[in-house]
């Protein structure tokens, strides 16, 4: 278990990699795919900043919190949330307000061998 950290990056920001993991209070940040995992895990009482991925975009900027990665077909891997807030950073407004058809965020992404 950890509790009460701050992860601040870009991608991959965190990798739960295996079996079970728990996360409390915390704030983590990134731009795409920066909750990265291969574990059941529960994240309790947190906040997610969503960081702009491109300064100025052309296309589709695609910005994804979670992904999963799945490589053993009998371990259960799923994310459990509660108690948090995901928020995008003041950057990331600003960019969003000034072209909304090119920003876009997800909670989620499959990636792999990811069962549905």
């Amino acid at each position: 278990m950890l509790e009460s950290v701050e992860f601040l990056s870009h991608k991959d920001t965190l990798y739960t990699h295996s079996l079970r993991r728990f996360y409390k209070s915390y704030c983590i940040s990134g731009i795409v795919n920066f909750i990265f995992s291969n574990s059941a895990t529960v994240f309790c009482d947190y906040l997610i900043f969503i960081l702009p991925h491109q300064l100025n975009p052309k296309h589709n900027e695609f910005n994804i919190v979670t992904v999963h990665d799945c490589t053993d077909p009998t371990q259960s891997i799923n994310f459990v949330f509660s108690q948090y807030t995901i928020n995008e950073s003041y950057e990331y407004l600003m960019l969003y307000h000034s072209k909304l058809v090119v920003h876009h965020a997800y909670l989620e992404m499959p990636w792999k061998g990811t069962r549905g």
